[in-house]
């Protein structure tokens, strides 16, 4: 019965810690992966919501891009200066 690992206290507690710590990793990855598609999901929402021809698709699509380097390079600096 002492060659059940999985019996042990330590091997739940250690569990107990693996699986609490879970949520904060998959919240930071979702995180992640919804900013690094924003200027995509807001493309593609704002075409479904207006009737945009090429043009105004390519032009929209540069803004944004545009708006989401800005958005990177001055906007998240400034959040990460404010007090937690």
């Amino acid at each position: 019965m002492q060659d059940l690992i999985f019996l042990e206290r330590s091997y739940w507690q250690g569990f107990l810690r693996l699986l609490l710590l879970c949520p904060l990793l998959i919240s930071c990855s979702a995180f992640h992966l919804t900013y690094s598609t924003a200027d995509w999901i807001l493309l593609w929402k704002l075409d479904g919501y207006f009737d945009l021809s090429a043009s105004q698709e390519e032009y929209l699509n540069h803004q944004i891009e545009k708006f989401h380097v800005w958005h990177r390079r001055q906007g998240l600096p400034q959040y990460a200066q404010f007090p937690a």
